[in-house]
């Protein structure tokens, strides 16, 4: 594993812990997403709200697959996953670095098979197996 894998399990396992032990640190991830400061693949996500129109953001993380990202929801349907879907469009903010993009909801099978594709090439994190297993609920769907 390269120190940047490392890394980035690490940041993963810091964040999935905090979101689901302290949601207020959401608005902390939101204020340090705006620097320049690294995030491993966390971005600010922010789109139109449903109802209000206003415009909501929330800290997500983004993958990189050549000139198409994805974004993928760690819990169930939250609201910035609904607010997507009616909105159809977000802007992903990376430091300083602004671009509005078009969403289209992937189908399970095509999800899955791309999150399998991508996860193929890492060796398994044990810090973020822990995470997992300190949370349970967190790692399976609750539909």
């Amino acid at each position: 594993m390269t120190l940047r894998h490392a890394l980035n399990s690490v940041i993963v396992a810091i964040f999935a812990l905090a979101f689901m032990r302290a949601p207020w640190l959401v608005e902390l991830v939101r204020r340090l997403l705006r620097t320049r400061l690294p995030m491993g693949p966390n971005t600010l996500l922010t789109v139109r709200g449903r109802t209000s129109g206003e415009p909501r953001s929330v800290p997500v993380s983004v993958w990189d697959k050549g000139d198409r990202q994805f974004v993928q929801s760690a819990y169930d349907e939250t609201a910035w996953v609904r607010n997507l879907r009616a909105a159809g469009e977000a802007v992903v903010r990376r430091g300083d670095k602004a671009n509005r993009m078009v969403a289209r909801e992937l189908p399970p099978e095509e999800a899955g098979t791309l999150i399998r594709n991508a996860l193929a090439g890492y060796r398994p994190s044990r810090l973020v197996r822990a995470v997992f297993e300190l949370c349970p609920s967190a790692a399976r769907p609750s539909r």
